[in-house]
C-alpha cells in the first residue's frame, strides 16, 4: 500500500502546449492570459482564461499558426497579437 503523504509529493499538475500539444510539468511552461487591453500577456499567479507555451521557438511559431484559441481563451485571438507576444518572449525568455 502507498503511503498517502508520499502519493501527495510526487503530484505535479500537467498542462498542455498551445503550440505543441505535448503535456507537460505546469512549472515548465509560460502562462499567458488576456490582458484587459485585449492583448496576450505572461501571468505567473494564474488569474483567468488562459494556456500555456513551452519555452522554445518552435512552440511558439507552431502558436502563431493555429487558428482556433477558443476553446484556451473563450474568445477568438488575431494573429497580429499573438505576434506581440511572441516577440515580446523571444525578448525576454531564452531557450
Amino acid at each position: 500500500m502507498i503511503d498517502g503523504s508520499l502519493a501527495m509529493d510526487e503530484h505535479r499538475p500537467q498542462r498542455t502546449c498551445l503550440g505543441c500539444g505535448v503535456r507537460d510539468d505546469q512549472k515548465s511552461l509560460i502562462r499567458i492570459i488576456i490582458g484587459a487591453d485585449g492583448e496576450l500577456i505572461t501571468d505567473s499567479r494564474g488569474y483567468g482564461r488562459g494556456g500555456y507555451l513551452h519555452h522554445r521557438h518552435d512552440c511558439w511559431q507552431a502558436f502563431l499558426r493555429r487558428k482556433n484559441m477558443h476553446r484556451a481563451f473563450r474568445v477568438n485571438i488575431s494573429k497580429e497579437v499573438k505576434q506581440k507576444l511572441i516577440q515580446v518572449l523571444s525578448e525576454g525568455y531564452r531557450e
